[in-house]
C-alpha cells in the first residue's frame, strides 16, 4: 500500500499526483467490494456441497465453522468501512487483515480432499447458470446428474467408488429403456384397444385389469394392471 502523502491523518486523499491516486482509490474500492462480497455471501458459494458424511464427523467441524462464520463477519465489517469512505491506514490494514484472516479460515473449513470436490461442484453449479446451457435440455439433465454424483460421492478415494452411484443410474436408465422397447408393441396395440373400447366411460382400472392376461396371452409379455393404468394408456 502506498504511503499516504498527508503526516496527519494517514489517508490516501491528496498528494502532487492526484490520477495516481484516484486509481488506487479506484482499485482499492474495487478489491474491498469483492472481499465484502465473498465474505458475506460465502455460505451461498458452498450449497452446492454437502460434506455431511465425512467433514461433519472431523471433532473440531463445529470450532473450525464457528471461526468461518467470525472472520467472514470481520471482513464485511473492515470492507464496509473501506466503502463507506474511509481510507485511512488503519481501516485499510483492517480490511487486508481481516481478509486475510477470513481466507485462512475458509481454507481450513474442509480437508484438501473434500475441497476438490467443492470446487468441482461451484463450477458445475456456475456451468449451470450460463445461458448457452440452459437452452439445451440435454446439458441441463447432464450438469444435474453431475451435481447429484458430487454430492453423493465427495469425499470417497477411489474412483470406483465415485463412478458407482452413476453406474448404478445408466443400468437403470439402461433397463427403462430395453423395458419400453421390448414393451412397444404390445403397449401400442393396448392404446389401440383403449381408443376403440366400446364402453367409453370404462374407467382405466377396470380396462387395465381385462387386458393385463390379454397381453400375456397374445404377446407373452407379463404386465400388471397397475402398470398398463399408470404407463400404457394415454394420460388425462
Amino acid at each position: 500500500m502506498a504511503q499516504s502523502r498527508k503526516r496527519d491523518g494517514g489517508s490516501l486523499a491528496g498528494g502532487p499526483d492526484p490520477q495516481s491516486d484516484t486509481l488506487k482509490r479506484i482499485s482499492l474500492m474495487t478489491h474491498a467490494r469483492e472481499i465484502h462480497d465473498f465474505a458475506k455471501g460465502y455460505k451461498v458459494k458452498l450449497r452446492s456441497f454437502a460434506p455431511d458424511s465425512i467433514e461433519a464427523q472431523r471433532p473440531d467441524h463445529g470450532c473450525r465453522m464457528k471461526a468461518v462464520e467470525t472472520s467472514a463477519l470481520g471482513a464485511v465489517s473492515a470492507a464496509e468501512r473501506v466503502l463507506s469512505g474511509d481510507l485511512s491506514r488503519a481501516a485499510i490494514a483492517s480490511l487486508f487483515d481481516t481478509a486475510r484472516g477470513f481466507e485462512e479460515a475458509y481454507r481450513n473449513m474442509y480437508s484438501a480432499e473434500s475441497w476438490a470436490w467443492l470446487e468441482l461442484g461451484i463450477y458445475l453449479a456456475e456451468a449451470q447458470q450460463d445461458p448457452k446451457i440452459k437452452c439445451n435440455p440435454v446439458a441441463v439433465t447432464f450438469i444435474d446428474a453431475m451435481l447429484d454424483l458430487v454430492q453423493t460421492a465427495s469425499g470417497e478415494l477411489d474412483f470406483r467408488s465415485v463412478l458407482r452411484p452413476l453406474e448404478r443410474q445408466i443400468k437403470s436408465e439402461h433397463a427403462r429403456h430395453v423395458a419400453m422397447a421390448k414393451n412397444s408393441r404390445p403397449r401400442d396395440w393396448v392404446r389401440e384397444q383403449w381408443r376403440e373400447r366400446p364402453d367409453k366411460g370404462q374407467s382405466k382400472a377396470a380396462f387395465a385389469r381385462q387386458y393385463a392376461p390379454l397381453v400375456k396371452r397374445r404377446f407373452d409379455v407379463p404386465v400388471t394392471p397397475e402398470t398398463i393404468a399408470r404407463d400404457w394408456l394415454p394420460k388425462g
